[in-house]
């Protein structure tokens, strides 16, 4: 009998304090860009460079493979991949262990820049294909290739840039926002007495630039704090704290809901 009622405390446990599955990042192997046939022979290295931190900072779940292990597979030697070398791809991700394969092709007039980006996808587990796309630039072709993951206005995909890149109004962007209004980490903080009690008996008020990364379900993903004053406090714990548990209403590019930054100055003051 004391050993059933253990199992069952101990299930009960178990149900009680395990954490939810964490997502796995996706391993994504970027290849080379290669050249369209049209445009002289370049260097690629910059763009190449640029897609794999572009995919790390604005890609939700991402992984992608470095450049460096990338070379030390080939022994040091840039490999040329054909666009449409579908079949060369795959190999290469299996080789790599990737879950993802991403291939690019560049154009330009002569040794000018660049007019043109085309991407495609390869999942190797689904076998699922998205693309070829083109776009005008690296960033608009990311954001069309990785629709559901993409995160705009990050550090490497402003949104002033990305509306001019792509000739569209300001109207066409509209950012993520604090569901319940700008007051809400401030509400939430008085409610859940999460308020520094130190600063709430000096009438202090706490103020907070911040970055929350929100996902098109109108979730927070990521938060980052800039700058919080005054310091030492405890002011930081607590726009944490509040910033992981408000509601959100999430951006909208071109009418569809989409991930993004947002990004806010906001304070809480003693008085409720």
């Amino acid at each position: 009998m004391k050993r059933f009622l253990l199992i069952l405390f101990l299930l009960g446990w178990l149900l009680t304090y395990s954490q939810p599955a964490v997502a796995i990042d996706d391993r994504i192997l970027i290849l080379p860009p290669s050249l369209h046939t049209s445009s002289k022979a370049g260097d690629v290295g910059w763009l190449w460079d640029r897609s794999v931190t572009l995919y790390r900072q604005a890609v939700l779940q991402s992984e992608p493979i470095s450049q460096q292990e990338q070379l030390a597979l080939w022994t040091g030697d840039t490999l040329r991949i054909d666009f449409f070398d579908v079949d060369a791809a795959l190999e290469w991700g299996q080789q790599f262990e990737a879950d993802v394969v991403v291939l690019l092709e560049w154009n330009s007039v002569g040794d000018g820049p660049i007019t043109t980006v085309s991407m495609q996808r390869f999942d190797l587990w689904s076998g699922e294909i998205s693309g070829p796309v083109e776009q005008p630039t690296l960033e608009l072709a990311v954001a069309t290739l990785e629709q559901e993951r993409f995160v705009f206005n990050t550090d490497f995909t402003p949104v002033d840039q990305l509306l001019l890149d792509a000739g569209l109004p300001e109207s066409a962007y509209s950012p993520p926002s604090f569901g319940e209004g700008l007051d809400a980490v401030h509400d939430y903080a008085h409610k859940t007495r999460s308020y520094p009690p130190d600063a709430l008996i000096q009438g202090m008020v706490g103020t907070a630039d911040v970055q929350v990364t929100v996902s098109s379900a109108g979730v927070p993903v990521d938060v980052k704090l800039q700058r919080v004053t005054p310091k030492y406090q405890d002011f930081e714990a607590a726009f944490e704290k509040a910033l992981w548990a408000v509601k959100y209403s999430p951006a909208r590019w071109q009418g569809e809901v989409v991930n993004a930054v947002l990004i806010q100055r906001i304070r809480m003051t003693p008085v409720p």
